[in-house]
């Protein structure tokens, strides 16, 4: 992982004094919503809404979980701050599938437990907004990257309803998208996103199967990826950030290609990439990201029909956490690496087996 230009590090140190614009300003009664899965905190305010005094002792516990959206920008915030002070300029951040940060407002049931894909690419584009007031500072010098132009005009109609905003907005493939589509009918969230997995399998498989034929010489793995020049056609000279927003497989190649190219002079930021379940396309694609990138807020229920949740705020620790019918949300396990499944899984059962000798009443 690289450092941050001192160009970037100085703007940092200035953009994250400025508040967020009303719009993203949620009310504390909204909570993240995806699926079952809601997150709370200890305590009456949440560590990352207040800078401690010389002479305040912190109640909070050393891993604070937040209870709402208002909670959770605040954290995402000071995550991202910290790193850029400690100038790394690659940076994964995940939220729940089809979380609602309030910046788009809509009349649906907002406790509806089944989300259409709509819902989920609603959520990206959110979190992209939310990014981009961030870095309003340095805004002419921020690029959002949606996956197909499709997206990125969808998300330029809808911002542009909103509070005025800097920088461009362009996709990795300005394409038609190619193969199978989402079903926009009610499904889950996550079944959504294993249609997306299916669907990136089997093009993948076609370009194996058709790579000959394309051209070139050698493998051609279709998309923004397979042609030259796309670092200059997305980011243009002078770019400070890029903003990489729900990248699946192909994107995912060309972020690799443009990491490269762009050096640590350009801070790269992936929204809601989902590298733990992501399909890469060999072993050394998934080395890559996860030696490059560093996971700088990191928050999603263990499945979808429990309350069960990892979470993570950089630099602090990996959290396996509980939220019972009553009270606070229960630390199940914590480290300072990333947990993988199975250790992921063994704080679940302990914690079941806890929730079983007590029933549930601590």
């Amino acid at each position: 992982m690289g450092k941050c230009t001192p160009l970037l590090y100085a703007s940092a140190l200035l953009l994250f004094r400025v508040p967020l614009a009303r719009p993203f300003l949620v009310g504390s009664g909204s909570r993240l919503q995806a699926g079952k899965p809601s997150c709370y905190h200890y305590g009456r305010r949440h560590a990352c809404s207040r800078a401690p005094t010389k002479n305040m002792k912190m109640s909070t516990p050393s891993t604070p979980v937040p209870r709402n959206i208002k909670d959770t920008v605040s954290c995402l915030r000071a995550a991202v701050q910290e790193g850029l002070k400690a100038q790394q300029s690659r940076m994964d951040v995940d939220l729940p599938f089809a979380a609602r940060l309030g910046v788009e407002t809509s009349d649906e049931d907002k406790d509806k437990k089944k989300y259409t894909a709509a819902d989920v690419e609603r959520a990206d584009r959110e979190l992209a907004r939310l990014f981009l007031e961030m870095f309003d500072v340095i805004g002419d010098q921020v690029v959002v990257a949606f996956p197909t132009d499709e997206d990125a005009k969808k998300a330029i109609k809808v911002w542009s309803k909103g509070v005025p905003y800097k920088g461009k907005v362009t996709c990795m493939d300005p394409r038609p998208a190619k193969g199978p589509k989402l079903k926009r009918g009610d499904t889950n969230a996550l079944a959504g996103f294993a249609m997306q997995v299916e669907a990136s399998k089997k093009a993948k498989k076609k370009n194996k199967k058709g790579g000959k034929q394309q051209g070139g010489g050698g493998k051609d793995i279709g998309g923004a990826a397979g042609r030259t020049g796309t670092t200059a056609r997305v980011v243009p000279p002078g770019t400070e950030v890029l903003l990489v927003v729900a990248p699946k497989q192909q994107e995912l190649k060309a972020v690799q290609k443009m990491s490269n190219d762009l050096g640590q002079g350009c801070l790269i930021v992936l929204l809601n990439a989902r590298l733990h379940q992501a399909d890469f396309f060999d072993d050394e694609q998934r080395e890559f990201f996860e030696q490059e990138f560093e996971s700088m807020f990191h928050l999603r229920p263990v499945a979808a029909e429990n309350e069960d949740f990892l979470y993570r705020a950089y630099p602090k620790d990996w959290t396996v956490a509980r939220k019972p019918k009553l009270g606070p949300p229960k630390v199940l396990s914590a480290q300072k690496q990333r947990p993988t499944e199975a250790e992921i899984l063994t704080a679940v059962e302990k914690g079941d087996k806890a929730a079983g000798v007590f029933g549930n009443i601590f």
